[in-house]
Order: C-alpha cells, then structure tokens, then sequence
C-alpha cells in the first residue's frame, strides 16, 4: 500500500482521510465508518445444533464459508456468561463523542448519524475535549 496507508496482519489502515468542519457530508461519512461494528450482526447466526456461526464475507482458500463456536468458546460450559462480555458504553456513545471532537455539534445531526443513540443517557463521554 502506498502514501499513509499500510496493511499488516490482514488488517488494512489508511490515514490519509480528513475533513474539515465545514464539510458536513463528508464527515458524516468519516464519523458513520468509524462507528461501523467490528462484525456484521446480519452475518451471525445459530446453526440448527445451537452453534453460534459467522458468515465470513469472503470464502478462505480453503472453501470456508462460515466458522462456528463451540459451547465452551461461547461461555455455555465455562464459570461466565455471555452478561460478562455485554458492554456498558455503547458503539454510539463512543462515536459521538469522537463526532463532537471532529466538530459535529448539531444534536439533530448526531441523532440522524447514530439513531441508537437516542437510547442512552449520555451521548458525550468526554474523553476527548
């Protein structure tokens, strides 16, 4: 990859992307992909054994469509349960705090960016100033 883009362990960055804060639409489109989750919940699903499956986006080498969890990976057998793993920030939160640094001010605006958001009590974290 060439300029401020690099790609290591098959994760890409490019870092080359910015916006002034007059450009609205285009950060909405920066703040929108930051806030992308780290998987795709369209793509999960429970195989007919209760198995939690992942649809990979794109086939291994091998023909792998999909991976599955087993019970013990999932918490089912362990001292945990899947509460443990349930966040008390959400994606939204963070974002929008990430939004408001990058100069989106507008409560409409961040609403209609992030429509989850009106499901919390704080949309500002205020980790970043």
């Amino acid at each position: 990859m060439e300029g401020d883009a690099s790609k290591v362990g098959g994760f890409s960055l490019h870092a080359g992307v910015a916006a002034e804060a007059h450009e609205g639409q285009k950060l909405e489109r920066l703040c929108r992909y930051i806030a992308r989750p780290a998987i795709s919940e369209k793509r999960l699903s429970l195989s007919p054994q209760g198995r939690v499956r992942y649809q990979l986006k794109t086939p291994w080498k091998n023909g792998t469509t999909h991976v599955a969890f087993d019970e013990e990976s999932t918490g089912a057998n362990c001292d945990h349960r899947w509460a443990d793993y349930i966040p008390t920030t959400s994606v939204d939160q963070v974002a929008a705090t990430l939004a408001r640094w990058m100069g989106v001010t507008d409560s409409a605006a961040l609403n209609s960016i992030f429509p989850l958001l009106t499901n919390f009590s704080g949309n500002h974290l205020g980790f970043m100033r």
